[in-house]
């Protein structure tokens, strides 16, 4: 999606059915991540959120939330082994590995946000 800008973003629309049952939770959270702490290491490693607003068609309101465009997957940049066997090299391993465990630190420590693989978890903030 390419906004007024003049910048390439990520456009996500979701069905009426998901506007429904996750308009607040990810648009909740996505804001917190992304004004929580910006100077914290891990705030740079997690996907910026841009805004989001509805649009309604004969199906219903539909969610469509706006982001950055991140760039390719790791699928992408594996390599082949001389045994024919995809992989990273150790040291893009190590940066990948790192970078992951400040956003995660980021998401749980400032975020009070725990992401447990398909699921994402809201703490009770500590007292």
């Amino acid at each position: 999606y390419h906004c007024r800008d003049d910048r390439f973003v990520a456009l996500k629309i979701l069905t009426t059915k998901g506007t429904e049952e996750t308009r607040t939770d990810e648009v909740n959270m996505l804001e917190r991540i992304a004004s929580s702490d910006p100077t914290h290491p891990g705030y740079v490693h997690n996907m910026r959120y841009i805004c989001s607003f509805t649009v309604d068609s004969s199906m219903g309101s539909h969610l469509c939330i706006v982001t950055e465009l991140l760039a390719a997957n790791l699928a992408r940049v594996r390599g082949v082994n001389e045994m024919g066997f995809y992989h990273l090299p150790i040291p893009m391993v190590k940066v990948v590995v790192k970078h992951l465990t400040l956003a995660l630190s980021y998401l749980h420590d400032v975020c009070g946000i725990v992401h447990g693989g398909e699921e994402i978890y809201r703490q009770t903030p500590r007292q």
